[in-house]
């Protein structure tokens, strides 16, 4: 009942702030954009290359040829590596992605290449860029790099799949982006494999 009391003689403080942290929400999602979703899973079939490439192996040693241990021991690639690496965000960040409305590459979808508004006016008020335009173009993409990073996650399972997030604000944009990334997975993948096997 004391509880009671002191919370209706401060009910006006406590309508006030209540009133706030509403408001507060509202313009929160008022202003942020809502991110859509999109996942893709990978597994590896190495041993059923490997397989093959052992009756190959054998095929040659029977015929005079000796091929090693050809196929014997699997390729593990560390896919997170690879997604994570600015080899593939450079080619992301290089292309133009189909969206809603239209074609656009990332650095100007985000707007990291605008010069215009009242926030740069005022940035350039205070202090004038004197960056040369290549300078310009790798601060661009510095910053692109960076937002980037949060969002394309990759993990691996406690099964072993291999799994990767993308998280972007145009549905079109993020179905295609993931597409695009496990595509590239796959190519980087065989690449390796490739190229451990001419050296065997």
């Amino acid at each position: 009942k004391a509880l009671w009391m002191v919370l209706w003689r401060n009910k006006k403080s406590l309508f006030k702030i209540t009133g706030g942290f509403v408001l507060l929400m509202v313009l929160y999602l008022f202003i942020t954009t809502p991110l859509f979703y999109a996942s893709s899973t990978l597994f590896e079939t190495s041993g059923e290359t490997s397989s093959s490439l052992d009756k190959l192996g054998g095929l040659a040693s029977v015929a005079g040829f000796d091929m090693g241990s050809m196929g014997s021991e699997e390729t593990f690639v560390d896919l997170t590596d690879y997604v994570n690496s600015r080899r593939l965000k450079d080619e992301i960040l290089n292309r133009k992605w189909p969206t809603k409305k239209k074609n656009i590459d990332l650095i100007t979808y985000w707007e990291i290449n605008d010069t215009t508004g009242i926030i740069n006016f005022l940035k350039n008020l205070i202090k004038p860029s004197k960056l040369a335009k290549e300078e310009l173009k790798l601060k661009w993409l510095y910053k692109a790099h960076s937002k980037l990073e949060d969002r394309i996650i990759a993990s691996y399972t406690e099964t072993g799949l291999f799994t990767v997030e993308v998280w972007m604000e145009d549905p079109v944009l993020t179905q295609t982006m993931a597409d695009y990334i496990v595509s590239s997975i796959v190519n980087y993948s065989n690449e390796v494999k490739a190229d451990k096997w001419r050296k065997t």
